[in-house]
């Protein structure tokens, strides 16, 4: 249930990498951090899934 809830919840985050907190981002290179933050959250999304399926086991 919790792996669940935070699966959506990180779910939707991911799909608004303009609300993230870059440092040092302008015009010209929000196009390259976007995805890579993208990316970051969803290897954390995925690892929290893990955790937390590993955790009720």
């Amino acid at each position: 249930m919790i792996g669940t809830v935070l699966w959506i919840f990180i779910s939707v985050i991911a799909k608004m990498p303009h609300a993230f907190n870059f440092l040092n981002l302008t015009e010209s290179n929000a196009e390259a951090h976007y995805p890579n933050g993208r990316l970051k959250v969803n290897g954390l999304k995925n690892e929290c899934v893990i955790l937390c399926i590993k955790s009720f086991k």
